[in-house]
């Protein structure tokens, strides 16, 4: 049966060029019109503040569906009214973050001048099993500090790094803020022709101030100097460590000695144990924006027969290539 509308404009039309088929306005009608069922079945579940908490805890779409659906039946809903299948929940958790994303980069809106900094990491896919670039960038200034993103870059280069960094500077409209580069002294970073830093003041138009990360320098003192007590070797992993880490949940760590254990050790640190563990519970007292600084402060208060203001807690080894 034709509607009103659908009669109108078969009477309306050209009789000799006009065909008024009835089956397809109420076809249409079918289509464009959801049923009550419809329009009651679907309730939203998946608010931005719990897509976050999915985030933060690493739940899984598939997980996080099992949760939602015996979250509802305990509380004696019909699981069957929301929508909390896989897909809805991956398409609210990628909207939410970047609704997320969107207010945090409406409200930084920083008045101090910024240094820019960035350090590529090696880091599984999020989409597979290979390993793949990833590049945080962070801006800091004066009681300001703000992480920008992390892109995957096809490749590490120093091309692939400046074109990011600068592309999410102009994405935060700081461009004009940035002052200072913060950077690993490496060759893709500080390459005359191709590193990351003269690329970048070419693409921003500007020159910019540098703050290298001298430490690194140190590091090739400490390898050469391990290199000649241990021998050297050309692969990245330091196999007497690697073996250590395999074996940790072996390893008694409640059963250690301290220097004060050993006689010639504990007379060598005499004069300077006392202010090396006040030094350090110093230190710990103040902010640390790292936890292995934590931990190595820590471990130098243990070494010297203190102990830690919150207690003992000997962590598992972790990284084992020879910069650290």
């Amino acid at each position: 049966m034709l509607s009103s509308e659908s009669e109108a404009d078969c009477q309306s039309g050209d009789e000799d060029n006009f065909i008024c088929t009835p089956e397809l306005p109420s076809a249409k009608v079918d289509i464009r019109t959801p049923t009550h069922a419809q329009k009651s079945a679907v309730k939203q579940i998946v608010s931005p503040n719990v897509a976050a908490a999915f985030d933060r805890t690493k739940i899984s779409d598939r997980k996080a569906a099992m949760v939602l659906s015996s979250a509802a039946e305990s509380l004696g809903q019909d699981a069957a009214e929301f929508s909390i299948s896989r897909s809805t929940i991956h398409r609210r958790r990628i909207t939410s973050g970047k609704q997320m994303a969107a207010k945090i980069m409406m409200k930084f809106s920083p008045l101090v001048t910024l240094v820019v900094h960035w350090d590529g990491k090696l880091l599984p896919d999020l989409t597979g099993h290979e390993s793949v670039d990833w590049l945080p960038v962070v801006v800091t200034g004066n009681k300001v500090q703000q992480l920008l993103g992390v892109p995957k870059l096809a490749s590490g280069t120093g091309q692939a790094m400046a074109a990011a960094v600068c592309e999410i500077l102009q994405a935060w409209s700081l461009t004009d803020k940035v002052a200072g580069m913060c950077f690993d002294t490496t060759a893709s970073n500080t390459g005359h022709k191709n590193g990351a830093c003269p690329l970048i003041e070419q693409l921003l138009g500007k020159q910019l101030l540098y703050f290298a990360q001298r430490h690194h320098i140190f590091e090739l003192v400490l390898e050469t100097v391990f290199g000649i007590q241990m021998k050297p070797s050309s692969s990245p992993d330091i196999l007497i460590f690697k073996r250590f880490q395999s074996q940790w949940s072996f390893v008694d760590n409640t059963d250690y000695r301290t220097v004060v254990d050993d006689e010639y050790a504990a007379d060598a640190v005499r004069n300077v144990k006392d202010h090396i563990i006040a030094f350090a519970e110093e230190q710990l007292s103040t902010h640390l924006p790292r936890d292995d600084y934590r931990e190595l402060l820590e471990i130098t208060i243990l070494f010297r027969g203190g102990t830690p203001s919150r207690g003992i807690h000997i962590m598992a080894p972790e990284a084992l290539h020879k910069t650290r």
